[in-house]
């Protein structure tokens, strides 16, 4: 599987988020944060992750929304977007994913 260390680093995040769900729970800009990061990877190639690790990113949303599915729908109906959010709306989620994307073909060759 390859990936760029951007997207290695976001994974990271993620997995910082699991050891400190409970903390992170009680802190809003934490929270929208890491469902900012669950944002930008569902909207990343599926084959970019691993099974564990695409149901990292479910249990995140899980603790953290409550309804993957409703959060993914949400995101995609663009009701919300936690990256915006997070970034007080200086930054789009379809920026970012089409960056790692240019990131990823540059380094591999394709997406």
């Amino acid at each position: 599987m390859n990936r760029t260390a951007k997207t290695t680093e976001l994974l990271d995040a993620l997995a910082s988020v699991v050891n400190l769900m409970d903390e992170i729970k009680g802190n809003r800009k934490e929270t929208l944060a890491a469902l900012a990061i669950c944002e930008i990877i569902t909207g990343l190639p599926i084959h970019w992750f691993s099974n564990a690790e695409r149901m990292m990113v479910v249990q995140v949303m899980r603790e953290l929304h409550g309804n993957p599915s409703k959060m993914i729908q949400d995101i995609m109906d663009q009701k919300i977007s936690y990256v915006e959010l997070a970034t007080n709306g200086e930054k789009h989620a379809d920026d970012l994913c089409e960056a790692m994307k240019e990131l990823h073909e540059q380094e591999f060759g394709s997406v």
